[in-house]
């Protein structure tokens, strides 16, 4: 009977996250291009980069490990790893609440 529980609570969740599937791709769209975040991410890179060059990295090493910065802090992976923990969170709390 527990299975049973554990198995509706599993698709109730399901559904909502299929509901909220549309919102959460637009989300992600937006969160891709904004200007704002490009902005950042740029500002970023050249600080991790300069700090680098200061560090005494030579301008081959610092630029390899710049790009690997930036490539892992704006991958798709990390923006849906932020948005799952932002997003999926709030839906699964919601639901449970009703």
């Amino acid at each position: 009977m527990e299975e049973v529980e554990e198995l509706k609570e599993i698709m109730n969740t399901l559904l909502t996250l299929a509901k909220e599937l549309p919102r959460i791709i637009r989300d992600i769209l937006e969160v891709l291009y904004d200007k704002e975040l490009a902005r950042k991410a740029a500002e970023s890179f050249a600080t991790f980069y300069k700090t680098l060059r200061e560090q005494g990295f030579s301008e081959e090493e610092a630029m390899k490990m710049a790009k690997k910065f930036y490539e892992d802090s704006l991958s798709i992976k990390s923006i849906l790893k932020g948005l799952k923990e932002i997003k999926v969170e709030r839906i699964v709390r919601e639901e449970k609440k009703e």
